[in-house]
């Protein structure tokens, strides 16, 4: 028993050793082992075969990764930075206007979208007047250009009448110097950018105002009152109803030609002479605007008389031609003749005058062709003129 303990013991005390068995041998070979050693040793020819192991590694992409500095994957750009305001931002896409960031030295501003109307174009660039956006709450207009004479100033303001500027419709600009039409002198403009002369409303300063600058329609171009005399393309029979109504069918014809002002008939009866209603001082025009005597007695001055242009023309600008009832003589008094005051058409005689003289004869022929002109049965026109305002 003892000696079987013992012997128990001293393998407990050595090492275990575990031995690989040898593949069994190829062809002829022979093995032979070592028992002392417990080594086998293969002999004879071995059909040997290469079992080395190559490893391959098969390399797979690394993720991209946005700020390392170099430009992987789908990154448009890699600057290695967290700087917004450079040409790559910092989720590596290239800078572009309109990325909401203002790219250094290239943007002025970038404020995210498209629009041109706000604080920052659709190019990135600030607005200012003049680049044909108009920028709300700022600007009231913008219209690409400098001119102040056009729709929008070079301030980009809206013209209005006051602003010194002449546009659109004004006639005249004074800016603050304007004057109400009430004051204004007929050369001044008023707050409504009209000369004071031209608007329509008779100021203390102008005699009338026909809101244009026309001669021969009864108000001169500087707003004075235009004395227009004109022979009637209607003729009448002598018995005109007295000298007020030889007045009533001139001033009908003025009415329906549209001439402002009041007219008479250029008629005397014994009592009443033509000339006592002749505009004193004041020159007379043709309804062509060209004149017929610089001041209203030069109609009567005797033999001396002489017309700038015949009283030819009749109420509407028509030429006419031919005699006209006068009962005046070359001096501008009644002649006599009137046939009866004007109420009677028979054989008598009255004076005529001739449409087509430039001489006294324009209100005295004394010797008409036909001669039964001046007899109370024929028909005559009359001549007309506009006479001083009460």
């Amino acid at each position: 028993m003892l000696t079987r303990t013992l012997f128990a013991l001293v393998l407990l005390s050595k090492p275990f050793v575990c031995v690989p068995q040898a593949k069994e041998a190829a062809s002829d070979a022979g093995t032979t082992t070592d028992t002392s050693t417990g080594t086998t040793t293969t002999t004879g020819d071995i059909d040997t075969t290469d079992s080395t192991v190559t490893t391959s590694t098969e390399t797979t992409g690394v993720p991209a990764m946005c700020g390392n500095g170099e430009v992987e994957g789908g990154e448009e750009c890699d600057d290695g930075n967290d700087d917004n305001t450079d040409a790559c931002l910092i989720n590596c896409i290239d800078a572009f206007c309109g990325d909401d960031f203002v790219q250094a030295g290239v943007e002025e501003c970038d404020d995210g979208d498209q629009l041109d109307t706000n604080d920052c174009t659709a190019a990135c660039k600030k607005p200012y007047c003049g680049d044909g956006f108009e920028h709300e709450g700022v600007e009231e207009c913008d219209d690409g250009n400098d001119v102040d004479t056009d729709d929008c100033t070079s301030d980009c303001k809206a013209p209005v009448c006051g602003d010194g500027i002449l546009t659109g419709t004004e006639l005249c600009d004074d800016g603050p110097a304007n004057l109400p039409k009430e004051t204004a002198q007929p050369t001044d403009c008023t707050t409504d950018c009209r000369p004071a002369c031209g608007d329509g409303t008779v100021s203390t300063s102008e005699e009338c105002d026909d809101m244009n600058d026309a001669l021969g329609d009864g108000c001169t171009p500087t707003c004075e009152h235009e004395y227009l005399m004109f022979a009637t393309k209607e003729v009448f029979s002598a018995n005109l109803g007295g000298v007020a109504g030889a007045d009533q069918n001139c001033q009908s014809a003025a009415t329906a030609a549209n001439l402002p002002g009041t007219y008479v008939a250029w008629i005397s009866i014994e009592g009443a002479d033509a000339s006592a209603d002749l505009p004193a001082g004041e020159p007379l025009f043709r309804l062509d605007g060209l004149p017929i005597v610089t001041t209203a007695s030069d109609l009567h001055k005797g033999g001396a008389t002489t017309l700038m242009n015949p009283i030819n023309l009749a109420e509407d600008g028509s030429p006419v031609e031919g005699y006209a009832w006068t009962g005046t003589s070359f001096t501008g008094q009644a002649s006599g003749s009137d046939c009866t005051g004007w109420t009677m058409s028979n054989m008598t005689i009255a004076t005529i005058g001739n449409s087509n003289s430039s001489t006294s004869t324009w209100t005295n022929d004394s010797g008409p062709d036909p001669f039964t002109q001046v007899q109370c049965i024929a028909t005559n026109r009359l001549f007309c003129f506009r006479k001083l305002e009460p």
